[in-house]
């Protein structure tokens, strides 16, 4: 296993088109493979791949847009065309960056997982697009309304064969299932892709979901989730979820304690809860929002 960051906690610089905020101190934080959060095409511009190429960075994964999640679980024909028009994109652009994987949400807000059916029946032609562009779609487990994450991944795993899956450490300690996912044999063949960041909340506490605190302030158990992960001889990228941005510039010392504490954990150390400690601002509430998941 190997950490890496995701670019989701660079929205603000992103949104405010201050990505040079980030490009010019890249060399400052401890990491240089990023899984890109495609937020708008921005990130197809030709500026954009320079910054990459200038920082010598590299991007193995992609995340595709969450709108992609929304349109399908819609239940609309035309929404769904939408969404695998939108992703046949990224999953192009994913290729072009030299990714090999697009983590997609497949269901989201509003109508989350109420139609199923219909996410199922669509989910072949993404999984299609995605071969045609050359990469893995690793569907995530995103927390549901009508039912859990890994529930819903395993009804894809049924009857979409071929699919791969991002676990999410956040998400399934949402939905209170890390214990489980030590039995679910049929799920870790077909994992390519985990995300982490940490949580305070209760279970499907919506209003909490996306508020993202860094690893160690919250209650996620990692020490378990990392067990697991060795366990089942995961031996992918982990992708850190969590903000990098502090008061308008880029955060470099809380990436890099973010960095050490999976690090550890990838490492069979229990100190995420130390190295969070050790790098907390005591005067700054550590929840942060980010485009989450």
């Amino acid at each position: 296993m190997r950490a890496i960051y995701s670019m989701g906690g660079l929205f603000s610089l992103f949104k405010e088109g201050r990505a040079e905020a980030f490009f010019e101190r890249a060399a400052d934080v401890d990491c240089r493979e990023y899984e890109l959060m495609v937020f708008n095409s921005a990130h197809q511009s030709p500026a954009w791949y320079e910054g990459i190429a200038r920082a010598g960075l590299s991007i193995p994964v992609v995340h595709a847009r969450k709108q992609i999640g929304s349109l399908l679980a819609s239940g609309d024909a035309n929404d769904a065309d939408d969404a695998l028009a939108m992703f046949a994109q990224d999953a192009s652009l994913a290729r072009r960056l030299g990714a090999s994987t697009v983590v997609a949400h497949l269901w989201g807000a509003p109508a989350s997982d109420e139609r199923m059916g219909h996410i199922q029946a669509c989910a072949p032609r993404f999984l299609d697009a995605a071969r045609k562009a050359g990469v893995t779609l690793a569907s995530e487990n995103v927390p549901c309304t009508r039912a859990d994450g890994l529930s819903r991944l395993r009804e894809l795993h049924e009857t979409c064969p071929g699919m791969m899956f991002t676990i999410d450490a956040r998400f399934a300690f949402f939905e209170r299932y890390i214990d489980v996912l030590d039995r679910a044999e049929w799920l870790w063949p077909n994992v390519a892709h985990v995300h982490v960041s940490d949580f305070r909340g209760g279970f499907k506490e919506w209003a909490r979901l996306g508020k993202i605190v860094h690893m160690g302030e919250g209650e996620v158990p990692f020490p378990r989730f990392f067990e697991i992960l060795r366990e089942k001889r995961y031996d992918g990228a982990v992708t850190i979820e969590c903000m990098c941005v502090e008061d308008g510039a880029l955060d470099v010392r809380r990436m890099n304690a973010n960095l050490g504490a999976v690090r550890a954990l990838i490492g069979g150390h229990e100190n995420v809860q130390e190295t969070a400690r050790t790098t907390r601002h005591h005067d700054r509430d550590p929840v942060l929002h980010m485009a989450d998941g």
